[in-house]
């Protein structure tokens, strides 16, 4: 079974880019890539999975990732929007959204937007609204995110991490290795296997081929009000996180159970940011067949 890629031109005539992988006759699943990402990383959820033959993945990658178009103004209601003609372009009235990480908003947006599409939406290790009180939750990275996008002016931010860009564009797999060896060791167990290694390490250097427009897109979205509130998402919600997840701390989801009215939450034990979705993926897509299927 191969991962197929497509494109269409879309209301707001801009190309969207998206991959297919699994059984064009079985249940659709919306998959939300994370920060930075693609949507070939939907992938690692289906592809030699016991239910690999039970569902139907469709994946969109954001404007500024792989060879999207940048678009300065997209939000969370744009993504949606495109989720919405997206999945009606491939005849799925009904269907199931599936996110990882940094997706965890845009999956909210589609839940929120969509809901009488959606028959259920699961997040795995992700990210709420980024509020001033859950700074403290940050790793050491992304508080230098948020304080630099907090404090400069967007056109100095864009121009800071354009120039940083460009002055390592050449050093891009050295800096990617070097992440790699900075993750937890559970997380290591994932990235040092011979097969979905290399497959991670591709798809982010993927993500930012032309620039970090994706990033920066991203990074804007986060730190902006979502336009809706999450108690106002009316469909089941199914939220998993990893305990050890030192890239996501699980407060997030935490957050996130508070708010939402129809909610199952998870928390594993001794689980990292890639070792959850990756070891405990046939758990995700079983929920998936026996509460929602």
């Amino acid at each position: 079974m191969e991962m197929q890629a497509h494109s269409f031109t879309s209301k707001y005539n801009k190309k969207i880019h998206y991959y297919t992988y699994g059984n064009p006759s079985a249940k659709p699943i919306l998959f939300v890539h994370g920060f930075p990402g693609t949507g070939k990383q939907g992938q690692m959820l289906l592809k030699g999975s016991i239910y690999e033959h039970d569902f139907f993945m469709i994946a969109m990658d954001r404007p500024g990732y792989g060879i999207a178009e940048h678009e300065p103004d997209f939000s969370l209601k744009k993504y949606a929007e495109n989720a919405d003609e997206l999945m009606t372009r491939l005849g799925h009235q009904k269907f199931v959204v599936l996110s990882v990480s940094g997706g965890g908003p845009y999956a909210a947006a589609v839940s929120f937007f969509l809901g009488h599409r959606v028959q259920a939406t699961l997040s795995i290790n992700g990210i709420g609204p980024m509020e001033l009180k859950k700074f403290p939750f940050l790793n050491q990275a992304q508080k230098k995110i948020y304080l630099m996008n907090k404090m400069l002016p967007r056109p100095a931010l864009e121009f800071f991490v354009e120039r940083l860009y460009n002055r390592n564009a050449d050093r891009i797999d050295q800096i990617l290795i070097s992440d790699f060896e900075g993750f937890s060791p559970i997380d290591r167990k994932v990235l040092d296997d011979p097969e979905m290694g290399p497959f991670l390490f591709e798809t982010f250097k993927f993500s930012i081929m032309k620039g970090p427009y994706g990033l920066l897109s991203d990074m804007r979205i986060y730190l902006e009000p979502w336009g809706f509130e999450i108690r106002d998402i009316k469909v089941p919600y199914y939220l998993y996180h990893g305990n050890a997840d030192d890239v996501v701390h699980p407060i997030w989801s935490r957050f996130m159970k508070e708010e939402l009215t129809d909610v199952r939450f998870k928390l594993y034990d001794g689980e990292g940011h890639y070792s959850l979705p990756y070891n405990f993926r046939d758990h995700f897509l079983r929920d998936i067949i026996t509460d929602i299927m």
